[in-house]
């Protein structure tokens, strides 16, 4: 879903870029990490058209209009930085949980004796070393 269209002034598109930023910490909470990626193309785009904007407002002249107008830009840039570096430690509190996660299940399935349980409830121990080995009984 196209966030912006490139024809927006800089304004725009950076309260467009604190939206996405929104959606994308939705998407990390909720656990849609598909969903982040998926906005990344979206969000490198829109960065880049906003450092365009940034640049072309750059090269005219500083009028005080435009002075004033940089200082709300720059009050709104600050507020997609912080919310970018907000979505940016929450990715990395979902990376250090999955990895957290992953450690216990290799814990975990270090201490299981592998194998099943036959109806009478005696252990039936399986060898995970050989492939294609099986065990009669």
């Amino acid at each position: 879903m196209p966030y912006f269209k490139n024809s927006e002034s800089a304004e725009e598109l950076v309260a467009t870029a604190i939206e996405l930023m929104r959606v994308e910490r939705d998407a990390i909470v909720s656990g849609s990490f598909e969903a982040v990626y998926d906005l990344t193309e979206e969000k490198s785009a829109l960065l880049t058209a906003i450092d365009a904007r940034f640049s072309e407002l750059a090269k005219l002249e500083k009028t005080p209009a435009l002075q004033a107008r940089l200082a709300e830009l720059y009050q709104l840039a600050l507020t997609l930085s912080r919310n970018a570096a907000s979505n940016q430690k929450l990715l990395e509190a979902a990376q250090q949980g999955v990895e957290k996660t992953r450690e216990e299940l290799r814990a975990v399935s270090a201490n299981v004796d592998p194998g099943f349980y036959a109806p009478g409830g005696r252990k039936i121990p399986v060898s995970v070393s050989g492939a294609g080995h099986s065990r009669k009984f």
